[in-house]
This record gives C-alpha cells, structure tokens and sequence, in this order.
C-alpha cells in the first residue's frame, strides 16, 4: 500500500494502514512524571482485508512537520464492528522508545569523585555510558544528552534502562526523554527545551490565534479554556534529615586475629565508600587492595588475591584466602556515622509570611539512608528538591492549543496583566508536565489537506510534579 499524498500516514513495520484507522480516535499522550509517551488508535478491517496489528511491531506516524509518534504497539484489541461479522476493529495501545529501551536491565555502579582525587562521574556520563552498553545496539543515540555536574555513587541493581535515566533525572531536577528518533535526551529540568508558543510567551492578555505553518487552516488558536489554580497545601520551607550517615573525619582503628578458616570480619560502623582514600587493610603487615564486595557475589576465588573485599551492607571486610592462625588483621577506615540535619528557604518563608502571618516557616521530617555519603551534600540536594519542590505556593493549570510540536518538560513564560489580579504582569516560568495531542481534522476529512492536532497542556509554576 502506497504513502498519502499529502505526507501523512501511519505505518506498521513499514506498511501504511493509514486508510484504515480510525483518525479521531488517534491520541498521543506524554508526561513528565514517567517522561515516555504513549500512543492509541483504532485500525478498522473489513474482511481480512490486510494482517491485523500485531504487539511489538513498530509503529510511526509522521505529517509533513515531521514524526509525531513513534515507538511500539503493546496490546491490541480485537471487536466485531456493529453486526458485520467480517468487519473487526483493533484497538491499539503502543509506548515510545523507551519502552523498547526497557528491554534490558542495568547492573552496573558508577564511584563518586573523591575529595583531593577526582575522578568519578558525571550525570550526564552515567546515561551516556548506559545507553552505550544496553542501547546502542537498538539504534539509540545520546546527542540529545546535556553536560551536566558530578555525581554521587550511584548503583544500579537490575533495574530497566529507562527507568534508571529517570531516576536519575528526578534526582536532580532535570528532565528525560527518547525522541522519535531513539536518541536520547537528557537535559537541564525544562530550561533548555522551549514551546511552540510565539516567543516561547504565552500572553494571555492578547495572543489568541496565529497562522498556521501549513497555510491551510487560517488563523489557529494560540490557546483556549485556560485554567489557573494555586495550591499551599503542600508547602514545605523547612526541611529535617536523620536516619543516614556522612563519612567522619578521622579513622578508626579495628584489629582481628586470623584462624586459618575465617574470611569474614565484622565491622563496628560502615565504612566510607571511597576506599582509595579512607580504608586501609593490612594482613601480618602487608597492605591489600581494597574492592567493593558485591554482597555474594565476591569472592569467588580459592587463591591468595591480596584483596580485601569491603561489604557496606554487612558491614564486613572479606578475603578469598582465610588468614593463617594467628596472623593480625588491621583495618584502619573512617566511619560513616549517624547525623541529624535541617535545612530552610528564608525567602520562601517570607512569601508565607506576609501572605499568613507569623514566620512562615512549614516543618518536614525524613528519615533516608539512601543519602548515607562522604559530606552531606547529598542530604543537602535532597532538602534543596524538598523545598524547590513544595516552598512555594503551587500554581498550575491547562489549556488547549492548536500550535505544533508540544513537548512534555519545556518550558515557556506566562505574561498577563489581568488574570490572578495582575501577578503575572511581568512573567513567570512555567513547565509543562503533561501534553495530550488528538488528531482534529487529516487528509481525509472534507477539504482538508493537512493533518491537525489539538493538545491540551498541564503546566506548573514547578519544575517538579506534585
């Protein structure tokens, strides 16, 4: 079957079913709280006309603006159209790249860089090096992948490719997606990736419509049905960490005297995770070389390595060979102890303030020992997103738009003199958290000639989702 004319269509494996979908039940949805995509439409068949579809084949739908999906189909179903017994209609549900990304998990861990040592990585370097190993083989790309700052240690134990990205990006404000190429993006949290909107501004007060790019539609509308709506009920300003342990300043000493069958000795505290420059073994005298050991999964060997094999979670020092009767087993190592932290915004207690009375401060409680680290930098990002996240009041909203090429985590500026008493009057940034793109009018509508989207956009005042 031969391509529409006008450039629109939508393949499977390659071969165009575009005259036999369904166009207004075609809808592309994607959101910044999974950042994947998702796609539904229903292919309509009159007596086996062509092979039905089929999960797991690929499916593209491109317009003369370029792809507007593509990805996987992940199920199909199958009904009988009224009472025509060979007419059958399949619904169909499909996933973006990344679904396809997700094939393969990650075992992988990235050392953070050490004080005075460097090395280590950076965020950016951890998705380039996943995508490198699971993904690259798929046709996945990483141009679209930003530089960014260094990271913690970071560990991986089996978990989807995908998902590990996104970790990764929630982690630090920053936004991920797989583009309808396979490449893969990773960017700084919606400041970099702009709309389609004028300007990249949204004025309310005036831009209700602009020509279309295709010269077909005439004047199409900029925005409609615009909601606002501001929410404190989740206003948190000052922020108190416990239940994790940062690296102490000085060593501790523990001595063990070998059996001849003992490859095992506890520790009184876990030790610091940069073994390099704060765990220090020595066996009869000798120093070994201290690795991670991976809860089980070493030692494995029966000979001698001079190794010693450091378990954060057991809180032991292993070897392969026992240490003959007798012999002294020193291991020198800065403990990672218990602490207790607070952060606050001041500025943003201040906003509460003047709108609330007293000093606007709003208390938070966690208790994470996945923020066990060296300093308490990582405590102290994780406080920082807390009240990024939830210190101010939260404004969000939607609307529909007739523009093209809405994305999930860009941003634009919300312009208004009128709308929430003039608060808007010189701008604020917004972040698009969810788009929902259904096909309006296409090719084989009555005297239209290009396809057409209407999106409904969910927007926020954050970069984060509540």
């Amino acid at each position: 079957m031969t391509a529409l004319a006008t450039g629109f269509q939508i393949t499977l494996d390659g071969d165009d079913v575009s005259t036999y979908v369904d166009f207004d039940s075609v809808l592309v949805s994607s959101s910044v709280t999974v950042m994947t995509a998702t796609c539904t439409f229903t292919v309509m068949i009159p007596d086996l006309e062509i092979t039905r579809p089929i999960s797991g084949q690929e499916v593209i739908i491109t317009s003369e603006q370029g792809r507007e999906f593509a990805g996987h189909i992940v199920s199909v179903e199958e009904t009988q159209n009224g009472s025509t017994i060979g007419q059958l209609d399949y619904k169909v549900t499909c996933r973006d790249y990344a679904f396809q990304l997700n094939r393969h998990v990650a075992f992988n861990e990235f050392a953070a860089a050490t004080v005075g040592a460097g090395g280590g990585y950076t965020y950016d370097e951890i998705v380039t090096a996943l995508v490198n190993q699971y993904a690259a083989a798929d046709g996945f790309t990483t141009n679209g992948v930003q530089s960014s700052y260094q990271a913690v240690y970071t560990r991986f134990d089996y978990q989807p490719v995908s998902d590990c990205i996104n970790q990764l990006a929630q982690q630090i404000a920053w936004a991920y997606y797989v583009d309808y190429y396979r490449d893969v993006h990773f960017y700084d949290g919606g400041t970099t990736e702009t709309t389609p909107l004028p300007n990249n501004t949204l004025q309310i007060d005036s831009a209700t419509t602009i020509t279309d790019s295709y010269g077909v539609y005439g004047q199409l509308g900029v925005y409609g049905d615009l909601t606002i709506k501001e929410d404190i009920s989740q206003i948190r300003n000052r922020v108190y960490l416990y239940g994790h342990s940062v690296t102490a300043n000085y060593y501790l000493t523990q001595r063990f005297t070998g059996d001849g069958n003992t490859t095992s000795f506890g520790l009184t505290y876990p030790p610091s995770q940069d073994l390099i420059n704060n765990v220090l073994v020595t066996v009869g005298g000798g120093a070994y070389t201290c690795m991670v050991d991976l809860v089980d999964g070493t030692p494995v060997s029966t000979v001698q390595d001079y190794i010693a094999y450091i378990n954060f979670t057991q809180q032991t020092v292993r070897f392969n060979v026992a240490p003959p009767a007798g012999t002294q087993i020193v291991v020198k190592y800065k403990p990672q102890l218990p602490i207790a932290i607070f952060f606050q915004d001041p500025s943003a207690a201040a906003v509460l303030a003047a709108q609330m009375g007293g000093d606007g401060y709003y208390e938070y409680a966690i208790s994470d020992p996945t923020l066990n680290a060296e300093t308490i930098l990582p405590s102290q990002a994780r406080a920082q997103e807390i009240m990024t996240k939830y210190g101010l009041p939260y404004l969000s909203g939607t609307f529909t738009s007739y523009l093209h090429g809405w994305q999930a985590g860009s941003y634009f500026t919300l312009k208004s003199a009128k709308r929430f008493s003039g608060q808007f009057a010189t701008g604020q940034t917004m972040y698009v958290t969810k788009c929902e793109k259904k096909l309006v009018s296409h090719p084989t509508s009555s005297g239209a000639t290009q396809p057409l989207f209407k999106t409904t956009v969910s927007w926020s005042s954050s970069v984060y989702v509540l």
